[in-house]
């Protein structure tokens, strides 16, 4: 009961934990884009993996400030999510994770360890 399942958005995960009574804490990504149906573009349209930090900055802020997911089509799907991924496969994962943190911070937003959130 103490645990906390990490689910991405929309995933059958997510409803799957939700349905057993679990904690569950919903993850958008940072670096990849989203579908209209909430799916994450598949890797070989180009475009659907971001390797720029700004980029992906921007991408992560659009969807704080949108209060969801934001497509690439342009579609705003309303889910609340809890935590933002970022691949550490990438080339500039670090620098990624490093800007998009600071962006959040320099918005006002606070960055919580997965148990403390309310």
């Amino acid at each position: 009961p103490g645990l906390i399942l990490l689910a991405p958005a929309l995933s059958e995960l997510a409803r799957a934990g939700a349905q057993a009574g679990l904690r569950v804490a919903v993850e958008i990504f940072a670096d990849r884009t989203y579908e209209d149906d909430g799916q994450l573009t598949p890797r070989a349209v180009a475009g659907a993996v971001i390797h720029d930090p700004a980029q992906a900055r921007d991408h992560v802020l659009r969807m704080v400030d949108a209060g969801g997911i934001v497509t690439r089509q342009g579609a705003v799907l309303d889910v609340p999510f809890h935590s933002v991924c970022v691949h550490g496969d990438g080339a500039a994962a670090l620098e990624t994770a490093r800007i998009v943190r600071a962006a959040l911070l320099a918005q006002g937003h606070e960055v919580l360890p997965l148990p403390d959130l309310p």
